[in-house]
C-alpha cells in the first residue's frame, strides 16, 4: 500500500429523494479504510442525496485480500475507485465530471491516467483521520454532571457510563449518589437514590452483569462496610443484595465477574490484617457461597484479579505493611471451586492494574511511593511471564487506570513519584510489543483515583477533573498542503 492517501470530495448525484447521507471513515490499519454511510437506506455505494462529502481513501497497488464490506480504496493500477460489497471488489458508479480529489503528492500519475487534472494547491486545515491513533476529542458536558469526586465506582453498561459514590472534595465527605452518562448525547441523567447503598467510596466495587450493576463494599464515614445493592439501569431502580454469608468487611480487595457470579477475594480488615479468603455472589439466586482456601494464594491486599473466560487469575499484592510485595498468585476455577498454582513474575507489584487480552494478562505500575512502571505479560497456557518493551513506556505511577480496547491497553493518569498527579499515559500493543507514541497527554487536566471505561469505541474517564473522552482514529486539524485534482 502506498503512503499517499487521497482526500476525496465527491458531489454525489441524487437519483431519487432520500435522507441526506453522512460518510465517515473507520480505518482498519491492516486492510485500509472502510467507508461507513450513516443513516443509509437499502442501497449501494455511492449513496443517493445531493450533498458533498470529504473522505480519506488509501491508494493501493494490490487490492486487500481480507476486506470488510464497504471498504473503499483507490486502485493506482486501474486508476479507479473500488469498494468491497461483502463478496468482491467492484467499481462504483461513474464518478461525475468536476469531482475534486486532494492528493498529498503534486505529480500523481495514477490520477492523471484516470482522467484528473492538477488544478491548484491548498493549505487549509482538513480534519483527516489518523489511522489507528487515539486522542482526546472532548470534555464531558458539565450540565447535570456528578460532583467532583475520587474513589468512586464506574462501569460501562453497554449504553452508558455508570458513576456512583466516592469521596466528594467539595463537602469532604462520602456520597451515595451518581449519574449515568450517555456518550451519544453527551448528557447526564440522575441515578435513583431509593434503596441505594449508603454513602461510601474507596475500594468499593461495581460489576456489570450484562443486565445489572452490582455495588458492594467500600469505606463509609463509619468505617468498612460489607453490604451492597443491585442497580438496574433499564428501570433506574435498586434492590438489596443478600447479607447472609457475605464476605467480611474489607478494603483493598479485588473483584471480578466470572460470567455468572461476582468474586470477592483478599483485602485488608478492620484490624489492618491481610485476608486470604473470599466469596462468590450469584445475582440470579441473590446468594453468597464460599471459596475454597485449599492451595489459595497467601493473604494479601492491593492485588489484581482477571477473568480468562474459564478461570480467575489472582496475582500480586502486598502484606499489610506494604513492605513485602508479592510476585506470586493463583488460578481459581469457580466451576470446581479449585485453586491451581502459577509461576512467579520477575518482580512483585501492588496497587497495579491488570487487563485480560483474550489470551494473556498484562499488569502495569502500582506502588504507593516510590511508584513503578514495570509491565509484565502472563500467558496461562504456558504458565510463563514476559517483560514488555520499555521504549515509550509511561513513567512510574499508581492510582492510574488501565482499559483493554480489544487490541491495545491504554494506561492513563495516576500519581507519580514526587506526588504529582499525572495527565499522560501510554498505549501498549501486545502483538507487536510496542508502546505507541500517540500524544495522549491531556493538557490542563490531571487525573488520579479516577475511573475509566471502554465503550467499544471510546475511553471515557471521570474524577476530580470534569471528565473527558478519548477516541480511536481521531481527526487531526493540522494544516497540510494538498494538491487539487479535478475529474475532466
Amino acid at each position: 500500500m502506498k503512503k499517499a492517501f487521497l482526500l476525496i470530495s465527491c458531489l454525489i448525484l441524487a437519483k431519487e429523494k432520500s435522507l441526506s447521507q453522512s460518510i465517515t471513515i473507520e480505518p482498519t490499519p491492516a486492510n485500509g479504510a472502510m467507508v461507513n454511510v450513516q443513516n443509509k437506506m437499502n442501497q449501494g455505494f455511492p449513496p443517493s442525496g445531493g450533498t458533498n462529502h470529504a473522505i480519506t481513501i488509501p491508494v493501493v497497488t494490490v487490492l486487500p485480500a481480507v476486506a470488510q464490506s464497504g471498504m473503499m480504496v483507490f486502485n493506482a493500477i486501474t486508476g479507479k475507485l473500488q469498494y468491497h460489497n461483502g463478496t468482491t471488489w467492484v467499481a462504483p458508479e461513474v464518478i461525475p465530471s468536476g469531482t475534486v480529489l486532494f492528493s498529498e503528492t503534486k505529480t500523481n500519475i495514477a490520477l492523471q491516467n484516470a482522467g484528473y487534472s492538477l488544478k491548484g494547491i491548498t493549505t487549509s486545515s482538513f480534519n483527516q483521520l489518523s489511522t489507528g491513533s487515539y486522542g482526546w476529542v472532548r470534555q464531558l458536558n458539565a450540565l447535570n454532571a456528578p460532583s467532583a469526586r475520587e474513589g468512586h465506582v464506574g462501569v460501562w453498561t453497554g449504553s452508558g457510563m455508570f458513576i456512583w459514590g466516592g469521596y466528594e472534595t467539595l463537602s469532604s465527605s462520602y456520597v451515595g449518589n451518581g449519574k449515568l452518562y450517555n456518550v451519544n448525547t453527551d448528557s447526564w441523567t440522575p441515578i435513583s437514590s431509593t434503596n441505594a447503598p449508603t454513602a461510601r467510596g474507596y475500594h468499593a466495587t461495581s460489576i456489570w452483569t450484562g443486565t445489572d450493576i452490582l455495588v458492594w463494599g467500600g469505606i463509609s464515614s463509619g468505617g468498612l462496610v460489607n453490604d451492597g445493592a443491585i442497580y438496574s439501569p433499564n428501570t433506574n431502580t435498586w434492590s438489596t443484595m443478600a447479607s447472609v454469608n457475605a464476605p467480611s468487611a474489607r478494603r483493598r480487595f479485588s473483584p471480578v465477574w466470572t460470567g455468572d457470579k461476582m468474586m470477592i477475594w483478599g483485602g485488608e480488615n478492620y484490624n489492618y490484617e491481610t485476608i486470604g479468603d473470599g466469596k462468590l455472589y450469584n445475582p440470579s439466586l441473590n446468594a453468597w457461597s464460599s471459596i475454597s482456601t485449599v492451595n489459595a494464594p497467601s493473604p494479601r491486599e492491593w492485588h489484581s484479579c482477571v477473568w480468562t473466560g474459564s478461570n480467575v487469575i489472582v496475582w500480586g499484592g502486598a502484606n499489610n505493611y506494604l513492605d513485602n510485595t508479592y510476585a506470586s498468585g493463583g488460578i481459581y476455577n469457580p466451576f470446581n471451586n479449585l485453586w491451581f498454582q502459577m509461576s512467579n513474575a520477575p518482580t512483585g507489584l501492588f496497587g497495579h492494574t491488570a487487563v485480560w487480552t483474550g489470551a494473556k494478562m498484562i499488569v502495569f505500575g502500582g506502588g504507593i511511593g516510590p511508584y513503578s512502571n514495570a509491565c509484565y505479560i502472563y500467558t496461562p497456557q504456558t504458565d510463563t511471564w514476559a517483560t514488555a518493551n520499555s521504549v515509550n513506556k509511561p513513567s512510574p505511577r499508581g492510582y492510574h487506570t488501565a482499559i483493554w480496547t480489544g487490541s491495545k491497553m491504554i494506561i492513563f493518569g495516576g500519581i507519580g513519584n514526587g506526588n504529582t498527579v499525572l495527565n499522560d499515559g501510554g498505549i501498549y500493543d501486545p502483538v507487536t510489543d510496542t508502546w505507541s507514541n500517540d500524544p495522549i497527554t491531556l493538557g490542563g487536566f490531571s487525573y488520579a483515583k479516577h475511573t475509566a471505561v471502554w465503550t467499544e469505541e471510546d475511553m471515557v474517564i471521570f474524577g476530580l477533573s470534569p471528565g473527558h473522552l478519548m477516541k480511536k482514529d481521531v481527526q487531526s486539524p493540522t494544516p497540510k498542503a494538498l494538491y487539487l485534482y479535478q475529474k475532466n
